[in-house]
């Protein structure tokens, strides 16, 4: 991560719990994605929002994404976003599709 941030490389870090060097390299991530339950092991508080505020307090982040299940997913930014709060809720899997893009050259 240090090597990347010297670069201006983004870091972008998955967080499920606590490890040896987890908080270290929090502190360097431009995006941190979790899943439900990381802010409050990370913070102490049992809200998730407010966990969430105290994750992307600890370093450089600008957001924060926390997976809910099957009710979405949670950011929370620090850019011009109505109190840096958005919820998106999850897609259903018919509206879901993906294609194969032609590589360069192909027409």
């Amino acid at each position: 991560a240090k090597i990347a941030r010297a670069r201006l490389i983004p870091v972008v870090v998955d967080m499920e719990k606590d490890r040896d060097g987890a908080r270290e390299l929090l502190a360097l991530a431009d995006v941190i994605l979790t899943n439900a339950r990381y802010p409050g092991l990370f913070s102490g508080h049992d809200d998730l929002v407010t966990g969430m505020r105290a994750v992307l307090k600890h370093g450089v982040a600008h957001t924060v994404v926390s997976t809910i299940g099957e009710e979405g997913s949670v950011l929370l930014s620090r850019g011009p976003a109505p109190n840096g709060l958005w919820s998106c809720p999850d897609l259903p899997k018919d509206l879901l599709s993906f294609e194969a893009l032609p590589s360069e050259g192909d027409e």
